[in-house]
């Protein structure tokens, strides 16, 4: 059934999020665990979704919560829907426990839609082996989820109901805020904190950094994590010579976003996506280009720097053999 959360705190939407496969190497599996009120997120990562690694991890994305949990909603997954799930939730005192009907994936809407617009924008949508679950479990946790609460706004809708009975959500541009904001914004918010948490706790832990130095120090992390995963997996070498003449390595994974018609450079090794064809080009490109290679780590950059002359709906191959690509970045 639906949670009804009626403006309290603590019901939250959980969902699994899988990092791929490539060549029988499974990839570890990310959950992502939201508060429908205040949009507070925690993520963690885990090697397998068996009890025994999921259960720890979910414990600590409970726990991690500032307030009490109430609620506990999730999908269809037998990953969740299970005696070990329920007995954990039994255990911290969680009253609810619900989960959405099969093949009704709207039923977790603001989890699925953060799949997308957090899990899948900070960590891609490339294969992460499994062994590197416990250093993705540290970043997400100790580095993005605190960014995510404290740091980074958060549309809130506004519900109104028609003659029709029809309800319509808008998202004004009064109601963006941070997690954090929206939680003291409640009505005596001081009730909902779990115990040994204060708000002034809260509030000082927001003001430990500026939005744009925590941007910075996630930004930071982050490229250092898949330095380290790309110096430990497989990557792809394509030699292009430079100004001097010397060959250098390009360690790059090459994969392509369709809703934004650009192919991301992310320092990992590829898994699918036109990344041969690109490689060909970025090897004749240089050819007549002096300059050293230069590649975006963060979206906006790359957004900017990787741009077609052609609509969204042409495919990668289209856009390479027709050559509409249009470098923004010195190569």
């Amino acid at each position: 059934r639906q949670p009804r959360p009626e403006g309290r705190p603590g019901f939250l939407r959980v969902d699994t999020v899988h990092q791929g496969d490539r060549d029988g190497d499974k990839g570890l599996y990310l959950i992502n665990a939201v508060d429908e009120v205040t949009q507070f997120e925690f993520i963690g990562a885990v090697e397998y979704i068996s009890e025994a690694f999921l259960i720890p991890v979910l414990t600590a994305l409970l726990k991690n919560f500032p307030f009490t949990v109430n609620g506990f909603h999730a999908d269809n997954g037998s990953e969740y829907v299970n005696r070990q799930v329920a007995e954990l939730l039994h255990k911290l005192h969680v009253g609810e426990f619900t989960k959405s009907r099969p093949r009704r994936s709207n039923d977790n809407a603001l989890v699925e839609g953060k799949n997308g617009s957090v899990v899948r924008r900070y960590l891609g949508h490339g294969h992460i082996p499994r062994r590197f679950a416990g250093a993705v479990n540290a970043f997400t946790q100790n580095v993005l989820s605190p960014f995510l609460n404290h740091h980074r706004p958060c549309h809130f809708p506004v519900a109104t109901v028609g003659d029709d009975g029809r309800v319509t959500k808008r998202y004004p541009y009064a109601n963006v805020a941070t997690p954090h904001e929206k939680f003291k914004s409640l009505d005596d918010a001081a009730q909902y904190l779990r115990p040994g948490v204060t708000l002034e706790q809260l509030d000082a832990f927001a003001r430990a950094a500026s939005d744009l130095d925590a941007a910075r120090t996630l930004n930071a992390t982050r490229d250092e994590l898949f330095r380290a995963i790309a110096a430990r997996g497989r990557s792809v070498t394509a030699h292009t010579s430079q100004g001097s003449g010397a060959v250098a390595p390009i360690q790059h994974r090459v994969f392509h976003r369709p809703h934004t018609g650009a192919l991301l450079v992310a320092g990992i090794a590829p898994v699918h996506g036109p990344w041969k064809a690109l490689l060909e080009r970025v090897r004749r490109y240089r050819a007549t280009t002096a300059g050293s290679v230069s590649c975006p780590t963060n979206r906006h950059a790359i957004d900017t720097a990787w741009t077609t002359s052609r609509t969204r709906t042409a495919s990668p191959s289209e856009r390479l053999r027709s050559g509409s690509f249009q470098y923004g970045i010195r190569l």
